[in-house]
């Protein structure tokens, strides 16, 4: 697999192919109905310049690990669209219109780590 050098490729990536295709990867089984919203944005990598992680938020009531949101990305994306990390929140920041706010997703995804 072989991601971009830089920011600015990653950022080029990611417009094409933008968080929404793993929003559309929702539709389908059970674990896609648990999640309210996903948001992904770029965690710094040593080798790739850049690593996807996945942010999302599930419905009130609604549980599902990141092993299972993995493997229903896995099924439903291309390997290399797929993001590398998944963090489940209760709630995604968002601005004032309602939007979602990924700097502090960013500043989040810098701070944790996969094991």
């Amino acid at each position: 697999m072989v991601l971009p050098a830089n920011r600015a490729s990653f950022r080029a990536i990611a417009a094409r192919r933008p968080p929404t295709q793993l929003a559309s990867a929702r539709a389908g089984p059970a674990v896609a109905a648990m999640a309210r919203e996903p948001a992904v944005v770029g965690r710094p990598d040593e080798i790739y310049g850049e690593q996807p992680v996945a942010f999302v938020s599930l419905r009130p009531g609604q549980h599902v690990t990141a092993e299972q949101l993995e493997e229903h990305c896995h099924t439903r994306l291309a390997p290399f669209k797929c993001p590398r990390e998944y963090l489940i929140m209760d709630a995604l920041p968002k601005n004032p219109v309602g939007k979602i706010t990924k700097e502090p997703l960013r500043d989040q995804a810098r701070r944790q780590s996969r094991p």
